[in-house]
């Protein structure tokens, strides 16, 4: 796999060429530079499999690397120190990143994962998701859910509910189920500004789809679908409930 390096700081780029090298096999660093003009020329010239692309590097930002190459950008993994509302819209759209600092196994896992790549096609989807993510006013409404095969983009309010299974994840909409490979407290993080809440360790339901919750401990939701409200919950989803139809 060719990759190329684009991030402001020497010392970084330096560092990931070195961690590549020692942990990531089969590898080749095609061209390393910090600046949207130089990415823009080295990814033309090399035609790397993968870039490792800084969000804010020299003359603007990665984001103009993807605008002035469009079709012709090959997979990225993003590197961002740490903003809560970029790493939301990466959540959201399903695109990799590594935080700064780089933990190599971190890295190693996301090279591993790109072997793997999805076609080009579906790449560019996750690519336009992030963006319509990040230039979203509010909150996003649609949530990028990538399985093996395939690539669903949903709106979150037709989710009913989601529902673990150890280190998978089913998201069960209004007409579809589907199975990803990410824990269900991802899926919790990501969607509790949306009024969804956990009512058992095993389920996290969509508040705007509930129909009724009896005494017996269990909720109805749309669809028909009743789910069992965990004893340590109920407290917990009592006073969300009050607060949510106030």
């Amino acid at each position: 796999m060719k990759i190329v390096i684009v991030d402001d700081e020497q010392i970084i780029r330096n560092g990931l060429q070195e961690m590549l090298s020692l942990y990531c096999q089969d590898v080749e660093v095609t061209g390393s530079c910090g600046s949207v003009k130089d990415a823009i020329a080295t990814i033309n010239q090399t035609k790397p499999d993968l870039v490792l692309l800084d969000i804010r590097i020299e003359g603007g930002s990665g984001f103009d690397v993807l605008a002035a190459l469009g079709d012709r950008m090959p997979m990225v993994i993003f590197i961002t120190a740490y903003e809560e509302y970029a790493i939301k819209a990466f959540k959201y759209s399903a695109i990799d990143y590594l935080v700064k600092p780089i933990d190599p196994d971190e890295l190693e896992a996301a090279i591993e994962k790109a072997a793997g790549r999805l076609p080009k096609d579906d790449h560019s989807v996750l690519l336009q998701s992030l963006q319509n993510a990040l230039s979203a006013p509010g909150l996003p409404d649609k949530l990028v859910l990538k399985t093996q095969d395939s690539i669903h983009v949903v709106k979150i309010e037709n989710i009913i509910y989601c529902m673990s299974d150890g280190s998978y994840t089913h998201i069960i909409t209004t007409d579809q189920k589907i199975v990803v490979s990410k824990l269900i407290k991802e899926y919790a993080e990501i969607l509790k500004n949306h009024h969804f809440i956990r009512i058992h360790q095993s389920y996290l339901i969509n508040m705007n789809k509930l129909v009724k919750y009896n005494k017996e401990g269990y909720v109805h939701l749309e669809n028909a679908i009743s789910l069992p409200v965990a004893a340590r919950r109920k407290e917990q989803f009592l006073q969300e409930l009050d607060r949510f139809f106030k």
